[in-house]
């Protein structure tokens, strides 16, 4: 904006909203780390997107982010690796390449019906491979539990193997919805 004789401009908008705006001009990213998920914080962003006409950035507008977990769990004493995720997370994946396959007597059926987890198996018997796979699709791990009890279903007509385990629960943020915001018209 120009100023009229050298006087100061006041722009009268949030500033701590401003903060996000001024490092995304610097670094071309969004920094919003637990904010991320504020629903209300991310709209009152988007409107001061809007209002310093930053339109043009829509492909990378502030989006909602997501929690998303991926579990690999092995019995004590086995080398057989199994992860517990989203379907689509290993589907949709060109590079997984015969990597994981979902279990045959739970593939059909949700772990959790809520969220629809899956349970494949891991080819690979190296618990770093698997765990490498997730970490470069942004996977970080956040727990391991040694001496859980988990059970495993063997067969089509219910025999399942129970025992010890341990578990390596791993978690990213992903999109709610990548393209859900569209920025209103602001030309008048």
């Amino acid at each position: 904006l120009p100023s009229v004789d050298g006087a100061n401009i006041f722009v009268d908008r949030p500033g701590e909203l401003f903060k996000y705006i001024l490092e995304f001009l610097r670094s071309g990213s969004w920094l919003l780390l637990e904010k991320s998920a504020d629903l209300d914080f991310l709209n009152a962003l988007r409107d001061e997107v809007c209002f310093y006409g930053l339109d043009g950035f829509r492909d990378c507008a502030p989006t909602t982010r997501v929690s998303e977990f991926a579990t690999v769990w092995q019995f004590q004493a086995d080398t057989s690796l199994y992860v517990d995720c989203f379907e689509q997370t290993i589907r949709e994946d060109p590079d997984h390449q015969g990597l994981f396959r979902l279990c045959k007597y739970t593939g059909l059926l949700p772990l959790d019906q809520q969220t629809g987890t899956k349970r494949f198996k891991a080819t690979s018997h190296h618990l770093q491979s698997v765990m490498m796979y997730f970490a470069l699709r942004g996977f970080t791990l956040q727990h391991v539990v040694e001496g859980s009890m988990v059970t495993h279903t063997t067969s089509a007509d219910g025999q399942h193997r129970s025992g010890v385990g341990t578990q390596y629960i791993m978690h990213r943020l992903v999109p709610a919805c990548p393209s859900a915001w569209t920025p209103p018209n602001t030309q008048r």
